[in-house]
């Protein structure tokens, strides 16, 4: 049974082409390498050291609005610097 096998695998036995060079191997390997390295480098900015970095008040403590800031998305507008607190925007900013 099993020499039946085997004489079927030399028919199915196909040639390998070979159709790039030491030149290229390295060059599509290293890229490959490179582009994960930079990847993990900017992922772990999100997530070691001060990723997000709020402007901020003295009255509220800079953790407590880098984290309103991480999960709300806030950017500052420049033109509300001027307006009053609590009455026409809800903070400076």
């Amino acid at each position: 049974m099993l020499d039946v096998f085997r004489s079927l695998k030399t028919l199915l036995k196909t040639s390998r082409i070979q159709i790039d060079n030491n030149v290229f191997k390295l060059h599509y390997s290293i890229t490959v390498i490179l582009l994960l390295a930079f990847c993990i480098i900017i992922t772990t900015k999100q997530y070691v050291g001060d990723p997000i970095d709020c402007l901020r008040s003295d009255a509220i403590p800079q953790s407590v609005i880098n984290t309103y800031c991480w999960i709300h998305t806030t950017y500052t507008m420049p033109k509300s610097y001027y307006k009053k607190v609590g009455v026409e925007v809800p903070y400076p900013g």
